[in-house]
Parts: C-alpha cells; structure tokens; sequence
C-alpha cells in the first residue's frame, strides 16, 4: 500500500468520524444510545472462480467480520467495517488438469450517508451512502497443478449503495442492502512463476455488486447497552477485465460469491 493511499485512507475515515459526531451535537442530541453498533461476527462462503479459456475452481472460504457503524433515523450514517477470509479453491483448466490453491482475501471500508424515514411508513428506513475501500486478494496455486505460483490481486474502490430496514417490532427487523463497487488501479502481482522475477500486470476495470439481507434480533435492555444477534446472507460478484500484458495477457476472471455470516451486535 502507497504512502499517498494510506494519508488518502486516513484521511477519509477521519472525515468520516469527524462529520458522524459533529452532526450529533449539532443537533443537540448526541447520545452513545442512539443508533450506535459494534459488530463481531464469523463468515463463510462459497466462491467459483471462473477464466476465460476454461479454468474453473470453486471452494468454501471462512473468517471474521468486524465493524462500527451508527444507523438512525433522521441522522448521518456513517461505518467502517474489516473482513479477512481463506479457505482453499479446488478445480480445474481448460485441458482439464487439476487446479488447487490456497485463497486469502480481505477488505477495509468506510462509508458515509444520511437515514431517511417515510411518513406513510414510519417503521420503515433507508440509508443512500458512498463508500471508500481496498481490496486485496491472494491465490497461491500449490500441488497437484501445473504450476506453482502466486497471484496477488489489488484494487481501490468507490462503493455506491444504500442499506435499508423495516422494523417489525422494536427488537425484531429485517433489511436490504445493495452496493456497486466501482474499482479502480487494479493490478495483480504474479510471484514465483518459474526463473521469472515478481511481475506486476494491470487489470481492465469492471464494476461488481454486492446484495445483503440482515435478519436482526434485539434482546431487551438490561443495562448502558443493548445485545443483539443478526444472521447476513449475501452475494457478491466481482469480474476483472481482459488486458494485455508481459509476459503473457490477463484472461477475463471472474468470482461469484454466496453465504452468510453469523453475527453478534453491542447497541449503544
């Protein structure tokens, strides 16, 4: 990660922090109560890696997922949520030999919006955000393939998206949330490919998408803080253009994503 990335990351959720509680005390009601989360939970999913050509490799990922976040009606949204996962990707290429690898990924994200309300649907309530992250994501192909090496994938992304939550009683609601990632200074380091040193190809650019639907429950106050557990099943399709490179081009690659997480929330 570059110097000027990191003062630029820095920088936005600063940003982000710094609007989140100026809006609560301008307007007079900044309280820790009020819509404020902290969130821990476990993930797994399913992806299918597909490249042009016929590669094909699927496989079951787990890990964690964290995040701060204040949603409440009428106020700023605001978050900023981690995710790391790895599991390993068994499949295949395009002559059929047999492909395995160990896959990592993770990804940083804030995101900054306001909570509105319907006066014919009070119980109702919708965040429009725009976000900012990284990604990276790691593929180490290990025996029985072919060829022993690494892929290391990096990109930047500006999120466009909403989260939304229609609250059945006050300790029982579910949601929808929908964001479009748009990607940019993609690249990818291929590591020990034979007697050739590190090579860095460059990516085309090509918007993903990313839907979630949380089902939350709230267990009655008992104190400063309220518990909460929630179950997130979500998709997630990301696709890296074709580009021409040296020593050899970059395929269209393409990941489809499936599963939920389990998570245990703190309101405050």
């Amino acid at each position: 990660m570059s110097l000027k990335f990191s003062k630029g990351f820095f920088l936005f959720f600063t940003l982000v922090f710094f609007f989140g509680f100026i809006s609560d005390a301008y307007s007079f009601s900044f309280s820790l109560r009020e819509g404020h989360s902290v969130t821990l939970s476990c993930q797994a999913y399913w992806m299918r890696r597909t490249r042009e050509g016929g590669s094909e490799q699927s496989g079951v990922l787990k890990g964690f997922w964290t995040e701060y976040e204040r949603f409440a009606r009428e106020r700023l949204y605001w978050s900023v949520h981690f995710y790391n996962a790895k599991g390993i990707l068994d499949g295949h290429t395009g002559s059929d030999a047999r492909l395995k690898s160990n896959k990592k990924e993770s990804e940083v994200e804030g995101r900054i919006g306001y909570c509105f309300t319907l006066k014919r649907y009070p119980n109702f309530c919708i965040a429009p955000f725009i976000g900012f992250g990284a990604f990276t994501g790691n593929n180490q192909f290990i025996e029985p393939s072919p060829l022993e090496f690494t892929m290391e994938t990096h990109f930047l992304f500006t999120g466009l998206g909403f989260k939304s939550q229609y609250s059945f009683t006050p300790y029982i609601s579910l949601g929808l949330q929908i964001e479009v990632k748009i990607p940019y200074d993609v690249h990818c380091k291929i590591k020990n490919f034979d007697e050739l040193e590190n090579v860095t190809q460059f990516i085309k650019e090509k918007a993903g998408v990313e839907v979630e639907l949380p089902f939350q429950v709230k267990l009655p106050k008992r104190s400063c803080f309220q518990i909460g557990a929630a179950v997130v099943p979500f998709y997630r399709y990301r696709k890296y253009g074709a580009q021409s490179n040296y020593p050899f081009d970059y395929p269209k690659t393409s990941f489809q994503i499936a599963g939920a997480r389990m998570e245990l929330k703190a309101f405050f």
